[in-house]
């Protein structure tokens, strides 16, 4: 072989196929799929924000405001919940930092969540109090009340937590209780609602759901205590502490004044060194 090469009988054609770089391109595409998926999370964070807003005013102003076309926007509003998904795949593809604080959006995710809910219901009793149906208004009203309670208590538990390092991203109860709000919430806002028996099943609903926020709110509140019981304890080991490990925390000097080895370094007096 070595000789046909020499002799040039038999010389392989030998073509070096240059390729385009794919690495930045498929860095620039995931760029952009994570700044538009981000967006359009904090889009649909918008849309919902601005749907309580006007669900509020709606509801609040008419007098006949059950029916499937008021259901349905706020059943619309409902399915922008999907909003973090989008904002996080978008994150985690832009490679953003998520595990030390949460972003900003994030707050405004779980806030529109909130006065999505808090915002109607309170219409919703106001309207109903108006309309002379004392009761239902009532019961709307109690669960308002404990609902929106709730709310603001578990959100500063979340802000805090935040601060502290701890994931707060919301719990399955959390996410359970949401669902059925926003069902009993757009029956309540349907037709059906015009019936005064179901009325008073949707106001049993309304009660149940304040009944189920409380649980999600306490659900929350023991996780992060507990996450936050782990991070001192975590701390305590890692500083030192008498009273939790007085052999790692002690020095050499001390540990050998109290075994009495510390005279073969100070055989006149041991203790006048340590005074």
């Amino acid at each position: 072989m070595r000789n046909f090469l020499r002799q040039g009988e038999m010389t392989p054609d030998l073509h070096v196929v240059e390729t385009a770089p794919v690495e930045p391109m498929t860095e620039k595409i995931k760029s952009t799929l994570g700044i538009v998926s981000e967006q359009t999370g904090n889009l649909l964070t918008a849309i919902r924000g601005a749907g309580a807003i006007g669900m509020y005013g709606y509801v609040r102003n008419n007098q006949e405001y059950r029916s499937w076309g008021t259901a349905s926007v706020f059943g619309i509003l409902a399915a922008t919940d999907v909003d973090g998904k989008f904002s996080r795949f978008g994150r985690k593809l832009l490679g953003k930092d998520e595990s030390a604080r949460r972003p900003f959006n994030a707050y405004g995710d779980q806030l529109t969540d909130k006065a999505l809910v808090d915002l109607t219901m309170e219409a919703i009793g106001a309207r109903e109090r108006e309309n002379g149906d004392i009761i239902y208004a009532r019961m709307v009203e109690a669960a308002s009340t404990v609902t929106i309670s709730r709310d603001l208590v578990t959100t500063a538990d979340r802000i805090i937590a935040d601060f502290q390092g701890i994931d707060t991203r919301a719990q399955k109860s959390g996410k359970l209780k949401a669902l059925i709000q926003y069902g009993v919430v757009g029956a309540a806002l349907s037709p059906i609602a015009n019936n005064p028996v179901v009325r008073k099943a949707i106001g049993l609903g309304f009660l149940y759901t304040a009944k189920k926020s409380v649980e999600s709110g306490l659900s929350l509140h023991n996780y992060l205590q507990i996450e936050r019981s782990e991070i001192r304890d975590s701390r305590e080991k890692t500083i030192g502490s008498p009273r939790l490990c007085p052999d790692k925390v002690l020095p050499d000097y001390l540990r050998s004044v109290q075994d009495g080895t510390i005279q073969e370094l100070f055989p006149e007096d041991p203790q006048s060194h340590l005074q």
